[in-house]
């Protein structure tokens, strides 16, 4: 697996984690919504540029609350 095929699961990962945490009229929200946990930028930002923290922020909270 090459690295761009690993930040796609990644993001594929997340994204079904998010879903599932907060269903499908709130996931969308979450990604375009500022985060304290990411300094104020969004998920969405935040993925862009370092997608292993988001990944491993999301799966905190799926260990952390699931």
């Amino acid at each position: 697996m090459n690295s761009y095929e690993k930040i796609q699961l990644m993001r594929q990962r997340c994204e079904t984690m998010i879903l599932s945490m907060l269903g499908a009229e709130v996931a969308p929200k979450w990604w375009k919504s500022p985060n304290k946990a990411f300094d104020g930028k969004t998920p969405d930002e935040m993925f862009a540029n370092d997608p292993e923290r988001v990944y491993s922020y999301v799966i905190g909270r799926v260990n952390r609350y699931g």
